[in-house]
């Protein structure tokens, strides 16, 4: 559902995709000035769309991990790994498919900027995980007990 939602964004054209970033944009800035933070509502406006990237796919981060965690790897680190490349995979794509619409171009920048999202969501995913698994293991004398 994420993916098919970043889809929908990015077929968006320029026009479209400003106005959708322009009234939220406004409506922050409302709120931030109703607080009495306008410097810091001006702020977070001129990084609403860079926020946009980081978040969702921050979601699309942890919905692939979550799906991860159900396969068994011999390698661990696979639980990293592959969460990371499919949504690598799905920015660039995602960049990619933004050249066909009009007023959008893909940048390589915002695949960057994407990559931050899901990657700190899929490491703290990854560490809780961890926590949550290590404490649900039945241990013996003291020690956890792999189970296999």
């Amino acid at each position: 559902m994420i993916m098919v939602l970043i889809f929908y964004f990015s077929s968006q054209d320029g026009s479209q995709s400003g106005e959708l970033s322009g009234s939220f944009a406004t409506y922050l800035q409302s709120v931030f000035d109703d607080l009495h933070m306008s410097a810091a509502g001006s702020f977070l406006i001129s990084y609403i769309r860079k926020f946009a990237h980081v978040s969702i796919y921050a979601a699309l981060g942890l919905s692939v991990s979550i799906c991860v965690f159900t396969f068994d790897f011999r390698h661990k680190w696979l639980w990293i790994l592959l969460p990371a490349a499919i949504c690598f995979v799905y920015a660039c794509s995602d960049e990619f498919h933004q050249t066909f619409i009009n007023g959008r171009d893909g940048k390589f920048t915002d695949v960057l900027i994407d990559s931050i999202g899901f990657l700190i969501t899929i490491f703290l995913a990854n560490i809780v995980y961890f926590f949550i698994n290590r404490r649900s293991k039945p241990k013996v004398n003291g020690e956890i007990n792999e189970i296999n």
